[in-house]
Formats: C-alpha cells, sequence, structure tokens
C-alpha cells in the first residue's frame, strides 16, 4: 500500500486543517493510507464534523474517481471542497504546471454542484473523455481557453463557472482548467461531480 503523505514524502496540506483524500492510477481512493469505498468516504465525512476534504489524484486517473469523492462529500453535506495543487505520480506529489503559478498555498477551492448552472450569465465547460474542452458548447483549446479565461477575468470576474468532466477524463486536464482559472481571478467555481 501506498504511504502518500508519509513525514517527508510530499508538499502539500497540513495535516491538521484537511482531511486528504488520495486516487492512485488504479482508482483505488486512500483515506489516510487506508483504501475505502464510498460509502466508508461518507461515513468518515459525516464522523468528522464538516472538515475540509483536499483531494489529489494521479495524473491519469479517469475523472469519475474523484466525481465519486465529491458525491460522497455531498452526501456527508459537504459543499466545499479543495482541489489539489499536485498530482500524484506513483507515490509523490508533484505540482501540476498550469498556464502560470495560482494560489501560493497550492489549493483551489470549489463547491461541489448537482447539475450545471442554466443562468444565462454563468460559463459551462465540459471536459470530454477525450480532454477535448468545451465552453458553453464550442470547442476550444488550451491557449484559447486560457485567452477566454483571462478576458472573462477582467470583464466579469465573479462569473460562475461550472465545470462538468466526463467519468472518463484525465484527473490533469481538470485540475489544469480549474488553476488556470483561479490563476485569472476566477474563483467562482462549481465542479459538477461527473458528466454523463
Amino acid at each position: 500500500m501506498a504511504n502518500f503523505f508519509a513525514a517527508g514524502a510530499a508538499v502539500g496540506p497540513s495535516r491538521q486543517n484537511y482531511i486528504v483524500v488520495a486516487v492512485d492510477r488504479a482508482e483505488n481512493i486512500y483515506l489516510d493510507n487506508v483504501p475505502r469505498d464510498s460509502s466508508e468516504l461518507t461515513n468518515a465525512f459525516l464522523a468528522s464534523g464538516s472538515p475540509t476534504i483536499y483531494v489529489v489524484g494521479d495524473k491519469d486517473v479517469r475523472y469519475q474517481a474523484i466525481g465519486r469523492i465529491l458525491i460522497s462529500a455531498e452526501n456527508a453535506g459537504i459543499h466545499k471542497v479543495v482541489i489539489g495543487y499536485h498530482i500524484l505520480t506513483g507515490e509523490k506529489l508533484v505540482p501540476i504546471q498550469p498556464v502560470q503559478q495560482a494560489h501560493v498555498d497550492g489549493t483551489f477551492p470549489i463547491v461541489v454542484a448537482t447539475a450545471p448552472s442554466t443562468r444565462q450569465n454563468d460559463v459551462v465547460i465540459i471536459v470530454d473523455f477525450d480532454g477535448t474542452v468545451l465552453w458553453n458548447q464550442v470547442v476550444l483549446d488550451r491557449a484559447t481557453l486560457a485567452a477566454t479565461l483571462q478576458h472573462l477575468a477582467s470583464k466579469n470576474p465573479k462569473t460562475r463557472i461550472y465545470v462538468w468532466p466526463n467519468r472518463l477524463s484525465k484527473y490533469d486536464t481538470v485540475v489544469h482548467l480549474i488553476a488556470d482559472a483561479e490563476h485569472y481571478g476566477l474563483n467562482n467555481i462549481f465542479v459538477v461531480g461527473i458528466a454523463p
């Protein structure tokens, strides 16, 4: 069993401030380095009151495993989750490389949503199974996405952004998108558990 958060093994959150949930490449979910299923996660979240949940995953893990964590958090009444600034590679955490460095503390607070918004001024960003990113149904490459995020931040930084990852999309793609949005000052981010 991997010990993702042994002393000196990783940089990341203070263990006193977060419940760390990690997902390895095989989609095994770990809470305190112990494999857990979704019901065990929900019960652990309920037992701990209202923790801040810090999620990290292998860069190649399919998003459905991350989605299961978000659903467990929501089932426990927790709607704020922190997506880690680090990605698991083997048994080590490595920093992601967003367009630019984002938060100094290396965290991206998000809100778990059950469905994307239908409000007119909100933005829905879908991450498809192959990593294709759609902004309000228009396909964007990474450079165009970055430019669009930057333009939106300068125009209306309080815009709600709903990120809706396909269950087969890679965690790496989703966390980079969130990091880029945060970098440009877009902090009103909602992540929908799993897209159909």
